[in-house]
């Protein structure tokens, strides 16, 4: 069972309606979730919609294939329409939107609304200024209940577990394919409900390109391989990386690897209240750049991680964004040397107090398999 306080989530976002906003037009996605309770699947062309407005309770659009989902909300809605595949659902839009048809004014959408709902909605009620929803529940679900973490910390575990376990096979000789998709099924057999993301294995030379899509290319011995995974568990996310050498690693390997760690630990050490985001950026940046391969991490040293993988606040070069207690992160520098190989390592973390605590605890180190 979840324990989330939906109904706080909702009236929060509802409070700082009040002054700015009309309503809130909000389709599936981790932001219904967090609201409503509502975590529709495989919606997709179906309209499915939640209306939320500053002073009143919302009102719900629902294809009649998931009228069973309201079940699973805590909060109460004004008003339900189901409709069936017979009907058309943009009359019930009509309706839903009648105490906009008269009015102008403030609308927040919902960020990743389909284009095709989104244009029937300003068909009736063009005459609104549209602000991404995200502007507000961000403020919010940056800071994460002891319930969430304890979540986070379950998904942490089996993203964990799953890379001990697949330390104990032999993965000379799959390709990249088997390796992500035993990856996948490791992770539902030790209690995800599915991965936070696609899968990366990125082995030999594609281990130096930082978000490489599985191929047939099979693990050879010699390579270093970036393994890049993550558990979702009762809805929120987990996102490792470990970099691995299957046999005798490459020249250098060994160098660059202990070059990331160090960015690694340090860039955690530093990571508390009040300090400024690009600050764990700069520390990790520094190290690497210190070490001659500054133009070889290109990327951030992290994002912020709760019902999506990737989330506010992002840990980058330009943001002075302070971190706040409750906060959870990635921290994930990376050294990619194109046509030879690449190392990332990767732990999620939550600012818990003064200080930091790393989520994902395997091990660190580097692993040679032979």
């Amino acid at each position: 069972m979840y324990n989330m306080d939906y109904e706080k989530n909702l009236e929060n976002l509802k409070t700082v309606m009040a002054n700015s906003y009309d309503g809130a037009l909000i389709t599936p996605g981790s932001n219904l979730f967090y609201l409503t309770g509502l975590n529709p699947q495989n919606v997709l062309e179906r309209l499915f919609l939640a209306i939320v407005y500053p002073q009143k309770e919302p009102i719900l659009i629902i294809p009649e294939l998931f009228e069973d989902e309201i079940e699973r909300s805590s909060v109460n809605f004004e008003e339900v329409y189901v409709w069936d595949d017979t009907e058309d659902p943009h009359e019930f839009l009509s309706k839903a939107l009648k105490d906009f048809e008269k009015n102008h004014g403030n609308l927040l959408i919902e960020d990743s609304m389909s284009a095709d709902v989104l244009m029937k909605i300003k068909e009736q009620i063009g005459d609104f200024s549209w602000d991404p929803l995200s502007l507000e529940t961000s403020r919010f679900r940056k800071i994460k209940s002891e319930d969430e973490i304890d979540y986070m910390s379950k998904a942490a575990e089996i993203a964990d577990k799953t890379y001990e376990r697949l330390l104990e096979e032999n993965l000379i000789g799959k390709t990249e394919i088997e390796v992500a998709a035993r990856i996948d099924y490791l992770l539902k057999k030790l209690g995800a409900s599915g991965s936070s993301f696609e899968t990366i294995v990125a082995s030999g030379p594609n281990s130096a390109n930082p978000h490489h899509f599985p191929t047939k290319r099979c693990l050879q011995e010699g390579d270093m391989v970036i393994l890049d995974f993550g558990a979702r568990y009762k809805s929120y996310c987990s996102d490792i990386s470990r970099t691995i050498a299957l046999g005798y690693p490459p020249e250098g390997a060994k160098e660059v690897y202990e070059l990331v760690q160090r960015a690694l630990t340090e860039a955690k050490e530093i990571l508390r209240v009040d300090l400024e985001a690009k600050e764990v950026d700069k520390k990790a940046r520094d190290i690497i750049e210190e070490g001659g391969y500054g133009d070889n991490f290109i990327h951030r040293v992290g994002h912020g991680i709760g019902l999506d993988a990737h989330e506010e606040p992002y840990l980058t070069g330009q943001n002075e964004e302070k971190i706040k207690k409750g906060m959870t992160f990635t921290i994930e520098p990376g050294i990619y040397l194109k046509g030879h190989f690449g190392v990332r390592i990767e732990d999620d973390i939550w600012v818990k107090d003064k200080k930091s605590v790393s989520l994902t605890k395997s091990s660190r180190e580097m692993i040679c398999i032979k």
